[in-house]
């Protein structure tokens, strides 16, 4: 990966302009170069922004994260701890995904959805609005299957 030479000391890590899109990316992280990054976004240390996936506006993504494939995160989304976005999932709006969260296939949330747990939400939905949705925590992986309910807000 070649990275921009202009180097940036935030609370003491290192961050470069990414050079598609120009937000700053800590060394620390793993960004392809064919992700977009766009001129608002820090990614901290432990992300990992892979293949053609795109991170724009206002949204904030830390821990130890994953976004590939084709997946976006826009708007005043928030992204933490182990949450995996992929494929070709879009989340947006105030949108929190956290722990361990999968979202992936062409789900797309919005609103000011929370999603958490070990919680996987697959396939092609729209979710909006003020749900929550979220696995227990002495309960094995969640997975919805959407052929038989949908939810609504």
């Amino acid at each position: 990966m070649k990275k921009n030479k202009k180097i940036k000391i935030k609370n003491g890590i290192e961050y470069y302009h990414h050079p598609n899109g120009g937000g700053l990316v800590a060394k620390t992280a793993i960004v392809h170069e064919t992700a977009y990054i766009g001129p608002k976004i820090v990614i901290h240390k432990g992300v990992r922004v892979l293949n053609s996936a795109m991170i724009y506006n206002r949204a904030i993504i830390r821990g130890n994260v994953i976004i590939k494939d084709q997946a976006k995160v826009f708007g005043d989304a928030l992204i933490l701890d182990k949450a995996i976005i992929s494929n070709q999932a879009k989340i947006g709006g105030h949108s929190i995904i956290k722990d361990q969260a999968k979202i992936s296939g062409k789900m797309e949330i919005y609103g000011r959805t929370i999603v958490c747990g070990k919680t996987i939400l697959s396939g092609k939905r729209k979710i909006y609005g003020h749900d929550i949705i979220f696995e227990k925590v002495n309960a094995k992986n969640v997975k919805i299957d959407w052929s038989k309910f949908e939810i609504y807000s």
